[in-house]
């Protein structure tokens, strides 16, 4: 404990010698430690955040295999059938991988840019998203 009492002296009385290099230490401290909150804040809300849906840990992402390719998208017909034919599954919904086109949705009155795609009827349904106004789409 004396070693310690005895560091704190010696590092008041030498940023009293030269105050210019203690508070130019001092500012880099504050942005380091800022910038390192800011990149933690990023990385929490989009990586490590849960996804805003219904039972997260209960969601199957499934991917289709093409020659070397081991993430290619399902196809559209895929997807029906297996929503068709499968029993391991509550729910089956899917997304258009083909695209997205840019929407102008008004918003207030103004156009507001909007991501587009196509999804089947379920695909709400089983991200338990609940629309604000209107209903969902049915198959």
């Amino acid at each position: 404990m004396q070693g310690l009492a005895h560091d704190i002296r010696y590092s008041v009385r030498s940023a009293r010698r030269s105050p210019a290099f203690a508070a130019l230490a001092l500012v880099m401290l504050s942005v380091g430690i800022g910038v390192a909150t800011a990149t933690f804040s990023v990385a929490n809300a989009i990586v490590l955040a849960p996804l805003p849906v219904r039972d997260e840990s209960r969601l199957v992402v499934l991917w289709a295999k093409q020659r070397d390719f081991a993430h290619v998208p399902v196809r559209w017909a895929e997807i029906e059938r297996f929503a068709r034919e499968t029993r391991a599954f509550e729910r089956v919904g899917g997304i258009d991988y083909n695209g997205a086109w840019t929407l102008a949705i008004s918003e207030r009155g103004q156009p507001a840019p909007t991501m587009a795609t196509w999804v089947t009827g379920d695909f709400f349904g089983v991200l338990g998203v609940v629309p604000q106004l209107g209903r969902l789409i049915e198959r």
